[in-house]
Order: C-alpha cells, then sequence, then structure tokens
C-alpha cells in the first residue's frame, strides 16, 4: 500500500521540457512547494492529463472520499480505466512502510524507490474531479521483498502512452533490475503539513484505505 512518494523540485523541472517536446503542454495553476517534496495522502501532487491535442498539468489532491473511505491506491487488475480518466503522476520515486526487523526500532521502517537511470518516473492513476488516485500491481522483483503490491510506475518514454488509452498491459509489475531502493530508519522525524509523521499517516491510512487498496 502506497501512502506517500516524492517529487524533488529537480526533477518536477527536468520533467517538463521532457513533457513539451513530446506534444504541446501547459501547466495550469501554481506549482509545486518545492518545501514539500514528500507526499502523503491528502496533499497536492503534480498530475498530468491529455486535454484534446496537448498536455495539461496541474496540482491535484492524492485521494477521494468514498462515504467512510479514502480512495487513493486503486487494483488495476482486471479493469478497463477510460481514457478521459487517465492522468500520470510525477514522481522521483515512491515509499514503502514495514514492520521493523530491528526490535529497537520505533516506527516503521520506510524504503525508497527509485527507477535506475531516470531522474523522475510517472505512476499510472485515474482522476475523479480535481483528486486521484494511484493504481497498484503486484510487486516485482525489486520491490517484493518488502511489500505485496506496488505502485504501476511507468518510465518516462512509456509513460504517454497511458494517456493515449494505448497498451493497457504497460500496467505490470517492475521488471528485476528497474528498480533501486534505500532503507531509512528515523521515520518520526518528518511531519505532513497536517501533523501525521509517517508512521501515523501509514496506519491512518490502513484504517481508513478501502477494500480496492488492500495489499
Amino acid at each position: 500500500m502506497c501512502i506517500e512518494y516524492e517529487l524533488r523540485t529537480e526533477s518536477f523541472q527536468a520533467a517538463l521540457p521532457f513533457l513539451r517536446q513530446e506534444m504541446p503542454f501547459i501547466w495550469a495553476g501554481p506549482e509545486p512547494d518545492r518545501s514539500q517534496f514528500r507526499i502523503g495522502v491528502g496533499s497536492r501532487g503534480a498530475a498530468v492529463r491529455l486535454g484534446g491535442d496537448r498536455l495539461v498539468g496541474e496540482l491535484m489532491s492524492w485521494g477521494w472520499e468514498e462515504g467512510r473511505q479514502i480512495i487513493f491506491n486503486l487494483r488495476s487488475e482486471g479493469t478497463d480505466f477510460p481514457q478521459d480518466r487517465r492522468v500520470l503522476i510525477l514522481a522521483t520515486g515512491h515509499y514503502e512502510y514495514t514492520e521493523p526487523m530491528e526490535p529497537k526500532v520505533l516506527g516503521y521502517e520506510q524504503h525508497f524507490f527509485a527507477m535506475k537511470g531516470e531522474r523522475w518516473l510517472f505512476i499510472a492513476g485515474i482522476a475523479m474531479g480535481d483528486c486521484f488516485s494511484l493504481l497498484t500491481t503486484k510487486a516485482g522483483p525489486d520491490i517484493r521483498p518488502y511489500c505485496k503490491r506496488q505502485p504501476c510506475v511507468l518510465s518516462p518514454s512509456a509513460g504517454l502512452d497511458w494517456l493515449r488509452g494505448l497498451r493497457p498491459e504497460m500496467l505490470k509489475p517492475s521488471e528485476a533490475g528497474t528498480m533501486s531502493v534505500r532503507t531509512l530508519y528515523d521515520t518520526k522525524t518528518f511531519a505532513f503539513p497536517n501533523g501525521l509523521n509517517g508512521a501515523r499517516l501509514y496506519e491512518r491510512a490502513r484504517q481508513k484505505s478501502g477494500p480496492a487498496a488492500a495489499e
């Protein structure tokens, strides 16, 4: 279950020229806050839509409410997602939490996954109004030792096919050797804008997530 990802300022700035060279592109509204590069459920992240014959980038909120549930991760398997709801989430990488291996470690171990050889990547998503949910799939070999599922990660060169409605088979586990991992142990030092630290947000997300987000 992914409840946090990262978008560094330098990665955002590197993505914009790429998007402009692929298709006519405009950025609508304010740019991401460079001081808030770690993005949690309920925060606003940079998303790209296909608007007619051009790409449109904007800040959107991660997750929407359905009844008492917060929808922020959706399974990609067995679902045909309409083209007009497809979005790409710009990211430097994503985080996963696990129970600590060492008994003296408080909170959760935090693992950061990035795509090898790329300064940034896309995560496939679905929009609901001005909100988005990440799409997930079974974890690939690089991520499987840490969790059962992963976001549907796409390289910069593959991402636009998702918006164009092509290649639905691209929503699959990452191939072996494509993702790097860095493990952090001090998960209590970072606080989201709403005051929740990473470990508490993970617990809250587990309690309020819908069946579609289940591991």
